[in-house]
């Protein structure tokens, strides 16, 4: 079951309006699997998507046309000349990249066939150029 507040990070249909056009879950909205009418599984799976995530969509964009990685990238450029306001800064330090945390403590697969060197690991087998 997803537990804690959730925001739409793309437009997510909901059914029809009083009118009967489509309605939607706009971008930055705060949503639950109550609001679309969704088991956990289905809500689940919008999180899996990062269609919905906890981290509230920035605020800047709501209405913008830019999409969230070039403003990211463009908050990235401002912060390697230094030239970001104290809101920008606060922006860029709350910006989640997606990346899984618990990540940088796995140990990704080998393949024998593949050379290793990043000199973390020990070679199982030596090999000697000849002359």
């Amino acid at each position: 079951m997803a537990t804690g507040t959730y925001y739409a990070w793309s437009p997510i249909t909901n059914g029809l309006d009083d009118r009967g056009q489509t309605a939607y879950i706009k971008v930055g909205d705060k949503v639950g699997a109550s609001d679309l009418d969704m088991d956990d599984d289905e809500f689940q799976a919008l999180i899996d998507a990062r269609v919905v995530r906890t981290q509230p969509y920035p605020e800047a964009l709501v209405n913008s046309p830019i999409p969230p990685s070039d403003y990211f990238k463009g908050l990235l450029a401002q912060a390697a000349e230094g030239s970001l306001t104290e809101e920008e800064t606060k922006t860029l330090a709350g910006m989640s990249l997606g990346f899984d945390d618990s990540s940088s403590s796995k140990l990704a697969l080998t393949d024998p066939e593949v050379e290793d060197v990043s000199g973390t690991t020990k070679s199982t087998s030596s090999t000697k150029a000849s002359s």
